[in-house]
């Protein structure tokens, strides 16, 4: 920033004489004559020298009111058009509101949600799962993009009518304790339209241009509806690094340690692990299963069985089964984290042959 320093012009005598004659000359307002007194207008508001913190203080109402509109103009808009924004965000909300659809589990037998981030988004597909279990299942994809705690969004599904009888756990619960359950969900919306214009510029540059606005819109309408069709699950393409969505065989990455043991944390304390505590109550059971990982990226498992199931043991509620993770080759991963739709189809199926015990006597 460049600072351009400001000189007042110095007075001459002669300046300074004709301001003090004029001074002097000017007329002076008596007490209670009105008709002199220069420093109010017609309708006697005092404007001569206002302070203007005290004129925008009151006029405070105007401001409030002024806000609220616009505040409430981006909620409208926001709401109205919700896939007008960049492609992840726009399942994220999609997600959300598709769990939260009073009515999500229609038929009998055992409701089942699979609970985490976009591993679960993209790893599990419920018309495999339900497919290869030995009872009546029905179970729904509940994993969010970049969420770092499952706990918030089910409530909020819970909350809506959509209780499951069992909860799949791929990331524990607490990971940044949002822990809310949508208490302040009008409020959150407010602050959610906040980003409203920066999501159309990113909707923007997504689509190429405003050329392709209206192909991009459809594009992502078409993914909410077919997201819906397979009950919560949606294929990651767009972080797809390869044009058949799987990584090479012999790729390493740098940040691969193979010789390192993949250990989950699984709080027993804090707001999350009370609201798991009180889903428990209300008749819900979490079973931990395995992370889906890429060959090469941690060390094989020692065990079948996961450490947290001794940990985990007195904890009534939850259960372990499994080990902390399964290898899966490059070939079932269309980018270093998210499995591809037959690595999906492989880690679902795994999962029931793993749960199908347990859940088929839970219902």
């Amino acid at each position: 920033m460049i600072l351009h320093s400001q000189t007042t012009p110095s007075t001459s005598e002669g300046d300074l004489q004709v301001d003090v004659d004029v001074r002097k000359s000017a007329p002076v307002a008596e007490p209670g004559d009105r008709d002199n007194d220069t420093s109010t207008d017609s309708d006697g508001a005092d404007h001569d020298g206002a302070n203007p913190y005290a004129v925008m203080f009151r006029h405070w109402w105007r401001i409030l009111l002024a806000v609220a509109v616009v505040g409430t103009a981006l909620v409208l808009v926001h709401d109205r058009l919700p896939l007008l924004r960049p492609g992840s965000r726009v399942i994220e909300g999609a997600k959300l509101d598709y769990v939260t659809t009073p009515g999500l589990f229609d038929t009998d037998g055992v409701r089942v949600a699979v609970a985490g981030n976009s591993r679960v988004l993209a790893g599990f597909r419920p018309a495999v799962f339900d497919a290869a279990s030995t009872c009546t299942v029905q179970s729904v994809n509940a994993g969010f993009p970049a969420e770092p705690d499952f706990v918030p969004n089910l409530v909020q599904m819970v909350e809506a009518g959509n209780r499951p009888d069992v909860v799949l756990v791929q990331r524990p619960w607490g990971f940044g304790e949002a822990g809310g359950g949508g208490s302040a969900e009008g409020l959150d919306r407010w602050f959610e339209a906040r980003f409203l214009l920066r999501d159309v510029s990113a909707f923007v540059d997504e689509a190429g241009g405003l050329a392709d606005v209206f192909e991009h819109y459809r594009v992502g309408r078409d993914a909410v509806e077919q997201m819906e069709q397979d009950r919560g699950w949606y294929f990651i393409d767009g972080e797809s690094l390869y044009d058949d969505d799987r990584l090479p065989d012999d790729l390493v990455l740098p940040d691969d340690t193979p010789d390192v043991d993949f250990v989950r944390q699984v709080p027993t304390a804090g707001p999350s692990y009370r609201q798991v505590q009180a889903l428990i109550d209300d008749g819900v059971e979490f079973i931990l299963i395995p992370n889906p990982e890429r060959a090469g990226a941690f060390a094989e498992p020692d065990s079948d069985q996961s450490p947290l199931a001794d940990s985990l043991a007195e904890v009534d509620g939850v259960s372990v089964l499994g080990p902390e993770l399964w290898l899966y080759p490059n070939s079932a991963f269309s980018d270093p984290v998210h499995l591809n739709p037959e690595g999906a189809a492989q880690w679902s199926g795994e999962l029931a042959a793993l749960v199908d015990d347990r859940i088929c006597g839970a219902g």
